[in-house]
């Protein structure tokens, strides 16, 4: 496992999957793939389904702070993307971080 690593923005390259754009330096998903930010709308609002549960609203609050900060650090990629790897490292850096930052 790599640590202190520093992942950079990628600009688009050849190899970015057909239909995909650079956006402020990250590569966006191609449009007729589930990207992160997507799959989050769904979820917050109950997926459209009828009898479908939403979550709390402050639930919602912590899993879009938690897709920003993914955003952030590898582009907003389709889910079927995502490893397990990306998902170890948002939990590895949020813990770097105090929950509330002291008043100045």
């Amino acid at each position: 496992m790599v640590r202190n690593a520093v992942c950079l923005p990628r600009p688009k390259s050849a190899n970015a999957p057909v239909g995909a754009e650079s956006i402020g330096g990250f590569i966006a998903a191609p449009s007729k793939f589930l990207t992160i930010t997507k799959a989050l709308q769904l979820w917050s609002s109950g997926g459209g389904v009828k009898g479908a549960r939403t979550p709390a609203p402050n639930t919602i609050t912590e899993a879009d702070a938690a897709r920003r900060r993914f955003v952030e650090l590898f582009g907003d990629l389709p889910v079927h993307h995502i490893n397990k790897g990306m998902a170890a490292s948002i939990g590895t850096q949020s813990a770097e971080y105090p929950k509330v930052f002291p008043q100045t």
